[in-house]
């Protein structure tokens, strides 16, 4: 077999790895108070949705990473008003909102399956507060992730840092990977 030819085999390989399309799946559950709620999804500052519903809604995109840049998750409530709530003495009893009820990374579920995602997004209102962890867009505002990339390993990643384990996942050098390539098929 050609060296040149199973090293560039190889380096197709990792080159096509370190570029990933992701499947990714937003479900969301819209709750109506005198209209239905106004969102938008946004992945890396690209519209991938806009629009009202009330209910269930599931939004899938294939998006494709790459290797240099995190994946950008943003989910935008707009147009709410003080009419999308009714209040009473005893507090709220209808209210305009969405809740997302789950993200799905290549039908791996980051909110079911990795409880510590929720500790890495952030929810800022449309006047700039930031209100902290939360399910949904209760507000006018943006909720926001931010995935590294790769993005399984650096989730696994995320995870190992939370319960003290010292796994870091790493790109592999191209170097390196020349020392593997020599090691695996020429040793």
């Amino acid at each position: 077999m050609d060296y040149t030819n199973v090293e560039q085999q190889i380096a197709q390989w990792v080159d096509k790895a370190l570029v990933s399309t992701h499947k990714i799946k937003i479900v969301l559950e819209g709750f109506q108070c005198n209209g239905h709620p106004y969102v938008e999804i946004n992945i890396d500052s690209k519209n991938k949705f806009k629009g009202t519903f009330i209910g269930l809604i599931e939004h899938e995109v294939e998006y494709k990473v790459d290797k240099n840049k995190n994946c950008n998750i943003d989910i935008v409530m707009k147009n709410k008003t003080d009419n999308n709530v009714i209040f009473t003495d005893n507090g709220i009893i209808q209210n305009q909102y969405v809740v997302i009820k789950d993200i799905l990374i290549d039908n791996i579920s980051l909110t079911k399956n990795n409880l510590y995602f929720w500790d890495e997004h952030t929810f800022i209102k449309e006047d700039g507060k930031d209100i902290g962890k939360t399910n949904g867009l209760y507000h006018n505002g943006v909720w926001n992730i931010t995935l590294p990339n790769p993005i399984m390993p650096g989730l696994n990643d995320i995870a190992q840092n939370k319960k003290g384990n010292i796994f870091r996942s790493r790109y592999v050098e191209d170097k390196s990977i020349q020392n593997l390539i020599d090691k695996v098929f020429y040793s």
